[in-house]
């Protein structure tokens, strides 16, 4: 699953938190930031200034039923 074009990082962090189990942004060069921590939260809030890095990671979860308090920030890799 991808980004939204859109998203509010801030609202989609405060999201991520809410998860009961890990939430992980992967660049297409294989870095792995694990969302639930603080330092990895930082760097991708500045990847915003890179938006076709943004754009082209992939938000992985550790349990889908997670999904619940993210669809609203993420896109289906098939809705493009």
């Amino acid at each position: 699953m991808h980004l939204k074009a859109d998203t509010d990082m801030s609202n989609f962090l405060s999201a991520v938190r809410q998860c009961s189990s890990e939430v992980f942004f992967e660049t297409q060069e294989g870095d792995c930031l694990n969302l639930k921590s603080i330092l990895s939260q930082y760097i991708l809030c500045s990847l915003v200034s890179e938006p076709e890095m943004l754009a082209n990671g992939i938000i992985r979860l550790s349990r889908h039923s997670d999904m619940e308090f993210l669809t609203d920030y993420l896109e289906d890799d098939n809705d493009n």
